[in-house]
């Protein structure tokens, strides 16, 4: 953790010398790890059932138009909001935004197309869709 401490100081000297022109240690330093998604992306919104969108969407492999499916169940109250990663201070807010509009049957501060690239079932979908699940 030394050697990188180190490594990082002579980075900062190297990109903004005028800032860090003078000689200085790291007094105490960290290492930590983000919650990210398997796309990137953060998981936004309500959460479905995974074993009743495995049952309805079982077939959603041969190509069925969306509209002959009917909706996904979701459980009462539960939202998420996670997987933010390194956008998280950034990307946060919004999201909460999604979550009290979508509590309050408000209209979405986003298109319907980053609804579904947010979805936190997008992957089990996904898979289905592959007939991997």
């Amino acid at each position: 953790q030394l050697a990188d401490d180190q490594d990082n100081i002579k980075k900062l000297q190297q990109a903004i010398p005028q800032v860090f022109a003078e000689s200085f240690a790291a007094e105490d330093s960290r290492a930590s790890v983000r919650a990210v998604s398997h796309d990137r992306m953060p998981l936004v919104g309500s959460v479905a059932d995974k074993n009743t969108i495995a049952r309805q969407y079982a077939d959603l492999y041969k190509g069925r138009a969306s509209h002959v499916y009917e909706q996904a169940e979701y459980y009462t109250g539960l939202y998420i909001n996670a997987a933010h990663g390194a956008r998280g201070f950034v990307s946060s807010f919004l999201s909460a935004e999604i979550i009290a509009a979508q509590l309050n049957n408000e209209p979405l501060p986003v298109s319907s197309d980053v609804i579904d690239a947010l979805h936190p079932s997008r992957s089990m979908i996904k898979q289905l869709f592959k007939q991997q699940c």
